[in-house]
C-alpha cells in the first residue's frame, strides 16, 4: 500500500509541484522502496546490449523468432506422413506417393500439397486420409517445406 502511495505522490509532484527537490525527494523514497539504485538504467541497457549480442530479446512485446519451418516439417512428417511416405519418401513400396520418384508430385503448388495433406487425396496409388483435424495449416505448410527440402529440386 505504501508503495502505490509513493507512485501516486511521485507522480503528482513530477506532474503538477514546481518544486524540483520535494519531486527527487519523493522518487528517491520510491526507487528505495523498489530496491531500484541510480545504476539500474545502465543494467537494464547492459542486459540488452547482451540480449543483442546473443541474438536474443528481452522486450516482452517483441515476437519470438518463428521456428525453422524445415525442422518444424520434419517432426510433423515424422509424426504423420512417414509411416505410408517411409522415411526415405518413396511411399513404402508403393503404399503411398514417392516424392523422389515421381517428380509431378512436388511440381503441385505448395496450397495444392497443403490441401492434399488437410483434406486428404485420391490418386493412382490410393487414398490418402484427411489429416485436417490433427495437422492445422502451419504445420502443413512446415511438413510441405520439410518434404520439398529433401525431395524436391
Amino acid at each position: 500500500m505504501r508503495l502505490i502511495l509513493l507512485s501516486l505522490a511521485l507522480t503528482a509532484c513530477g506532474a503538477t509541484n514546481p518544486n524540483q527537490a520535494n519531486y527527487d525527494r519523493v522518487r528517491a523514497e520510491v526507487r528505495e522502496e523498489l530496491g531500484l539504485d541510480h545504476h539500474h538504467a545502465e543494467d537494464v541497457k547492459d542486459t540488452q546490449a547482451t540480449a543483442t549480442e546473443v541474438g536474443g530479446s528481452i522486450d516482452p512485446d517483441a515476437e519470438e523468432a518463428a521456428p525453422d519451418p524445415v525442422a518444424r516439417g520434419k517432426e510433423v512428417y515424422n509424426t504423420y506422413c512417414v509411416a505410408c511416405h517411409g522415411a526415405d519418401g518413396k511411399g513404402n513400396n508403393g503404399q503411398a506417393a514417392s516424392f523422389p520418384d515421381d517428380p509431378a508430385r512436388l511440381a503441385k503448388s505448395d496450397a495444392a500439397l497443403v490441401k492434399s495433406i488437410r483434406e486428404g487425396v485420391s490418386g493412382d496409388v490410393g487414398i490418402m486420409p484427411p489429416w485436417g483435424s490433427v495437422v492445422n495449416e502451419q504445420d502443413a505448410k512446415a511438413a510441405v517445406a520439410y518434404i520439398r527440402s529433401e525431395w524436391g529440386e
